[in-house]
């Protein structure tokens, strides 16, 4: 913007970008979940499982479930892939489970096989509080594959049919869900929970909830919008404006989020082809203005900070547009104008902000954005990187699908 177009004031920030390095979880201990069996077949297991000369992991499907297995969850759908995204995903080797089931069938009658719900009123009779708690929690260690498969059975139902899909699923989800029902840890088990995750979700993945939508406010997000948060997909508009909704709900009267449109219908057709989009919001009475710009294939954020009076472009490639940043404010002086706000005293600085999180491959400027967004309207400091992005994508989605903004 020269000085020939306006004698508004403009300022430039620059502050350079750090970028952190993505850290490697250490893989020195694959055998950990093994189950805790008899000496006698944990050696036999070691035996088929270990080359001799090597010692490293015989590549055997039969005897080892998975070797440096990385578990994704995958809509509708229940594979093992590889992914330079989740490096950090745990590795591991367990038993078989015909290995793992061995002794159950001898043990089918005994007292500690009983299910918990029956004998927890024959413990109670029988002894006083304290010694009937530690009964209970002897019994509940002692949890069998069926019971277990049957409470993750439950638990993928209804994620299913809250949110339409898996691709918000974590492995945390489950492992979470399980301990605080058992009341016991689980990690030792991983293995043979996550292949029973994977099983079920290969079940239904013939099934896909193609009928499934999000309504909120005037916003309506199909199965197919809520996609786009899987994975390396580019976010269309329906899901950025949805999500722009929740953050200005989440702080009433104090930020308002423009469509994600405005600004393209604002450079094709001007302040007449806008000026309805606020009718009924006034625009001067926020504390701050979030703009998103989608040019051609790529996602930014234009903040206008109201009290201050400052016009700020974020940008998570380090790429900046300055005409967005200049038609936005001629659109504040002529909406101060048009409505008689005098506002526009002290004159107005452009920033652009280059010390944020920055993405580095193709596919999470939108995701970026939201981000932005979210830190900015609740006054949180920007605490994330691109080796958060998965988790990010998950959250969000939960969170389009609940109609509010989570923790």
């Amino acid at each position: 913007m020269s000085s020939q177009d306006t004698s508004v004031p403009v300022e430039i920030a620059l502050v350079e970008t750090a970028e952190n390095d993505p850290s490697v979880e250490p893989v020195d201990q694959l055998c950990n979940s093994a189950s805790k069996v008899s000496s006698e077949c944990k050696q036999t297991f070691v035996k088929k499982a270990v080359s001799p000369k090597s010692g490293k992991l015989k590549e055997d499907p039969g005897q080892i479930a998975t070797d440096q297995v990385e578990h994704t969850f995958v809509n509708g759908t229940g594979c093992t892939e590889s992914s330079n995204a989740a490096k950090n995903t745990d590795k591991e080797v367990g038993l078989p489970v015909s290995i793992s089931n061995r002794f159950q069938t001898q043990l089918r009658d005994h007292v500690y096989c009983k299910s918990r719900t029956s004998i927890a009123g024959d413990l109670t009779d029988e002894s006083d509080g304290s010694e009937s708690i530690t009964k209970v929690q002897l019994l509940t260690s002692m949890t069998g594959d069926e019971e277990i498969t049957e409470l993750i059975h439950d638990y993928l139902e209804e994620f299913y049919g809250k949110y339409g899909s898996f691709i918000p699923l974590s492995e945390n989800d489950v492992l979470e869900n399980l301990q605080q029902v058992l009341n016991q840890d689980v990690s030792e088990r991983k293995l043979f929970i996550f292949m029973e995750i994977m099983k079920y979700q290969a079940a239904l993945a013939s099934a896909p909830m193609f009928n499934f939508k999000v309504s909120y406010n005037k916003h309506t997000l199909t199965l197919e919008d809520l996609s786009t948060l899987d994975g390396q997909n580019w976010l269309n508009d329906q899901v950025i404006n949805m999500y722009g909704e929740l953050v200005m709900d989440a702080v009433p009267h104090k930020v308002h989020f423009f469509n994600s449109f405005f600004h393209k219908q604002l450079v094709t057709r001007g302040y007449e082809g806008v000026k309805r989009w606020t009718k009924k919001v006034d625009l001067f009475s926020k504390s701050l203005l979030l703009i998103p710009i989608h040019l051609e294939i790529h996602w930014s954020l234009i903040t206008v900070d109201m009290p201050n009076q400052h016009i700020q472009f974020y940008d998570s490639q380090g790429i900046h547009f300055r005409y967005p940043v200049e038609n936005i404010l001629r659109y504040l002086l002529t909406e101060a104008k048009e409505k008689g706000k005098p506002i526009f005293q002290k004159g107005w600085k452009m920033i652009v902000s280059k010390c944020i999180p920055q993405q580095n491959n193709d596919s999470d400027c939108g995701v970026f954005v939201l981000q932005y967004c979210k830190c900015l309207a609740l006054g949180k400091p920007f605490q994330f990187s691109q080796e958060d992005m998965p988790k990010v994508r998950k959250r969000i989605y939960k969170e389009l699908c609940e109609c509010r903004l989570l923790e």
